[in-house]
C-alpha cells in the first residue's frame, strides 16, 4: 500500500531530466496508500508536481537529500504599471528572494534602462532617470521575499526595455536568476490639442475649461470669427488666423473641431487641418446648433446624408444616448451610465449614416440614430458627436465640484483614443529571452482598450508551440496578465496568447519567442529545493524530513489511507454477458420443464 518513489536523472531524448511530476502522476495510478518521495527536489519537468499532489487524495512523505545551506539570490519579478506616461514618475516593483546568507550580509539591487526596438516615427530614443537606480538590500538565511520599490522617470515616449540586476555574491547556486528584463511603451507627457471654432458660446467655455483641467492635454484654442448677418459682407471674411495659430495647427495631435459653419472658416486653415487628420493626427468633430460641412470636413466625416432630428414639441424631454454593444468596451460612461437622470438630455441631434469602415459607439435611445461615430481617414482616426448643447454635460446640480463631469470624462477619453497612435494594445512577454532546460518560463500579457486604459476582466488563455499546451493567465493588475509554465525541454519555442475578442482587424494574437538551452537548470541550481519537498507533503497531509534528521525524526511515520474499492457489475452494459446469461437462463427453464418442475 506504499510505494517508493526513488529520485534518478533519466535520459528523455539524450536530456538530463528530472520529473517528478511525471512520476507522481504514474504512481498515483496504482492507488497506493501512501507515497515517500527520495529526492533533492529540483523538478525540472514539465508537469507540475504541486498541481498534482493536490488532487492525490493520499499523503506524500518527502525524504530531502542534498545540501541545505545553499546560498542563492534570485530577481523574482519586476512589476510596471500598463500605463506609463513621459515625464511622470513610475514606481518600479521589484521582487527579490533570498535564502542560505549570514546574518549582516547585503546585496545590491540595480535598474538598467535601454530601447527594446525602434521607437516609432518622430518620437526620439528617450532618456531615463532614476532617484535612486541601485538599493542595498539585507539578505536572509531562510527563504524571504522583499520588494523594493524604484522611482522612475523617463522623459521622452517610446518603446523600453528595464532590466533589474542583483549584483552576484560568492557562494551562490546560481547567478543565472540574478536579472530580469521587462519592456512597455511610454506615452507622450501630454497630447496636443487643438480646439478650432467660429460659432463661441456655452460649448466653447466648457470645453476649454474641461480641457485645461486635464493633466494630460495641452490646449490652444483657435477661434475664427465672422458676421454673417452684416450685409454685403463677404462669407469667409473675418479675423483671419495668425502665426501662432497655424503653428498649432501644424503641430497638433488632436483637433477638436466644434460647431462649425465651414464657409466662415478660412479655407487654407482647415485644408491643413483635413490634411493633418489624414496623414495620421485625431480629430473629434463635434456638431453645433448652425453645423454644416462643404467638401472638406466632409472628406473626414465617418457619416453620410447628415440631418437633424429635434423634440416633438417644445416641452418635450429630448434625446438620451445609449451604448452600443461595441461602445461597452470604452469606460467614458462607466461612472456615470446613460440612463436618465445622470446626464441631462440633448436639445437636438445631427445624425446620418455611418460609412462602412465606421464604429457606432452612441446612439439615440428608442430611434437608434447614431450619435457618437468612431472611423479611419486614410491614416488618421476621426470621432463624430452629433448631440448639440453638450455643454449641459459639463455640470450637474449634484455634482461636487471636485468630481469630473460627464463632458470632462468623454472629451480625455475621446483625446486618449484619437491620440492612440502606435501603442500596442495587446503585448505579451517572457521574463527572460534564453532559459535553461527545466527552468520555469514566466509570462507577462498587457492588454489596453482602444483609448489607452487598462483592460481588465479578459479571458486569456496561453498557447504553448510546439507541444500545444495551453494555461490560462491570472490578472494580478488591472489589465496584466501572468502565468508560470513548468521546465520545458531544450530547443525553440513560440508562446501565443489567445483572447476571444471580435475587434476587427485588431490583433489579439500576440506572440513571444524564445529558445531554451541544452544546460539543465539541474545541474546549476545544486542542493535542496527544501520549499517544493515541504509544499507535496503539506498538501497531503503526509511530513518533509531532510535525510540525515530521518534516524532521529521521531515524526516521521508512515500512516497509509484506507482504501475501499467496490465491483460493480451490470451485464446490461454488456451486450455479451446479457446474451450468456439469457441462454443459460432457456437451458435452466428447458430443463426444469422436462423434469416437470414448471
Amino acid at each position: 500500500s506504499v510505494l517508493l518513489l526513488r529520485d534518478s536523472l533519466d535520459s528523455v531524448s539524450g536530456e538530463e531530466r528530472t520529473r517528478l511530476g511525471r512520476a507522481l502522476e504514474i504512481v498515483l495510478k496504482h492507488q497506493p496508500g501512501a507515497v515517500v518521495v527520495l529526492s533533492d527536489g529540483q523538478d525540472n519537468g514539465e508537469k507540475d508536481p504541486v498541481a498534482i499532489a493536490e488532487k492525490a487524495g493520499v499523503p506524500i512523505y518527502t525524504v530531502g537529500f542534498g545540501w541545505q545551506g545553499g546560498r542563492n539570490l534570485t530577481v523574482k519579478d519586476v512589476f510596471v504599471p500598463p500605463v506609463v506616461y513621459a515625464l511622470d514618475t513610475v514606481l518600479v516593483k521589484v521582487i527579490v528572494q533570498s535564502e542560505g546568507f549570514s546574518f549582516g550580509e547585503k546585496a545590491i539591487i540595480r535598474i538598467q534602462p535601454g530601447d527594446s526596438r525602434q521607437p516609432p516615427s518622430g518620437h526620439d530614443s528617450g532618456q531615463f532617470r532614476a532617484t535612486a537606480e541601485s538599493r542595498e538590500v539585507p539578505l536572509s538565511s531562510s527563504v524571504s521575499e522583499q520588494e523594493i520599490v524604484f522611482p522612475v522617470v523617463f522623459t521622452s515616449p517610446g518603446y523600453k526595455t528595464l532590466t533589474v540586476f542583483a549584483e552576484s555574491l560568492s557562494g551562490e547556486m546560481s547567478y543565472l536568476d540574478n536579472f530580469r528584463r521587462t519592456s512597455f511603451e511610454v506615452k507622450p507627457a501630454r497630447i496636443q490639442v487643438v480646439y478650432l471654432t467660429n460659432r463661441p458660446g456655452p460649448n466653447c467655455r466648457f470645453i476649454l475649461q474641461a480641457l485645461r483641467s486635464d493633466k494630460r492635454v495641452s490646449v490652444f484654442p483657435v477661434l475664427v470669427f465672422t458676421d454673417d448677418s452684416r450685409p454685403n459682407r463677404a462669407p469667409d471674411s473675418g479675423r483671419q488666423p495668425t502665426a501662432n495659430s497655424r503653428l498649432a495647427v501644424a503641430n497638433g495631435d488632436v483637433f477638436i473641431i466644434d460647431g462649425i459653419l465651414e464657409r466662415s472658416v478660412d479655407a487654407d486653415l482647415l485644408e491643413e487641418v483635413c490634411q493633418r487628420v489624414e496623414a495620421g493626427a485625431g480629430a473629434l468633430i463635434l456638431a453645433g446648433g448652425e453645423f454644416s460641412s462643404g467638401g472638406k470636413l466632409r472628406r473626414i466625416l465617418p457619416l453620410k446624408e447628415l440631418r437633424r432630428l429635434t423634440p416633438a414639441s417644445p416641452k418635450a424631454e429630448g434625446f438620451y444616448p445609449e451604448l452600443t454593444e461595441t461602445g461597452q468596451i470604452f469606460p467614458w460612461f462607466s461612472d456615470y451610465g446613460t440612463k436618465k437622470n445622470s446626464i441631462p438630455p440633448l436639445k437636438g441631434v445631427f445624425t446620418g449614416i455611418p460609412f462602412d469602415n465606421s464604429t457606432v459607439i452612441l446612439k439615440v435611445a428608442g430611434s437608434g440614430e447614431p450619435l457618437l461615430v468612431a472611423g479611419r481617414v486614410k491614416r488618421g482616426k476621426v470621432v463624430y458627436f452629433g448631440g448639440l448643447d453638450i455643454w449641459r454635460w459639463g455640470f450637474l446640480p449634484d455634482f461636487s465640484l471636485d468630481r469630473t463631469t460627464p463632458l470632462a470624462a468623454l472629451l480625455s477619453g475621446v483625446i486618449r483614443y484619437l491620440g492612440e497612435k502606435d501603442t500596442l494594445l495587446f503585448r505579451l512577454n517572457a521574463n527572460a529571452f534564453t532559459y535553461l532546460a527545466g527552468e520555469p518560463v514566466g509570462f507577462t500579457f498587457t492588454a489596453l482598450k482602444p483609448d489607452g486604459t487598462p483592460w481588465e476582466g479578459l479571458d486569456v488563455v496561453l498557447l504553448l508551440s510546439p507541444g500545444g499546451m495551453r494555461m490560462p493567465m491570472i490578472e494580478k493588475e488591472p489589465g496584466v496578465y501572468r502565468v508560470e509554465v513548468p521546465g520545458l525541454f531544450a530547443g525553440r519555442y513560440s508562446a501565443t496568447a489567445e483572447v476571444p475578442l471580435k475587434l476587427g482587424s485588431m490583433n489579439v494574437r500576440p506572440m513571444v519567442q524564445f529558445e531554451v538551452s541544452q544546460q539543465s537548470v539541474e545541474m546549476t541550481k545544486l542542493g535542496m529545493n527544501r520549499r517544493l519537498l515541504s509544499r507535496l507533503a503539506e498538501l497531503t497531509k503526509g511530513c518533509f524530513v531532510p535525510a540525515e534528521s530521518l534516524g532521529t525524526f521521531s515524526d516521521f511515520e508512515i500512516k497509509p489511507v484506507s482504501l475501499k474499492r467496490r465491483l460493480t457489475f451490470d451485464p446490461r452494459g454488456s451486450p455479451w454477458w446479457l446474451a450468456i446469461g439469457m441462454v443459460l437462463f432457456g437451458i435452466e427453464l428447458f430443463f426444469r420443464r422436462r423434469k416437470g418442475l414448471l
